[in-house]
């Protein structure tokens, strides 16, 4: 599932990274306009497009997913009860 997986991000200046398990906790609200708002978060590696499409000039360049509020909720709590662990449950099999 590609929101477990990690993150990394330049953020003013700084390479940072962000654990698959952190990106549901640690999303950000982006308000569109008063009527709409999602939740986004970082995803996959976003440094190589600073070179690969001449950002340089840029200080802040997040590749990420947006959206709809409460689906982070959602999905943390299907994790919870290990809907999408790889391996075979075997109490319920």
């Amino acid at each position: 599932m590609a929101n477990t997986w990690p993150a990394k991000y330049i953020e003013n200046n700084e390479i940072k990274t962000m654990a698959g398990d952190d990106l549901l906790y640690k999303c950000k609200t982006i308000k569109f306009n008063k009527a709409i708002s999602f939740q986004g978060y970082p995803n996959g590696d976003s440094c190589h497009y600073k070179t690969k499409y001449k950002l340089d000039h840029i200080e802040t360049l997040i590749r990420g997913t947006l959206r709809y509020s409460g689906f982070p909720f959602i999905m943390r709590s299907l994790c919870r009860i290990g809907l999408f662990l790889k391996e075979p449950i075997s109490k319920f099999i």
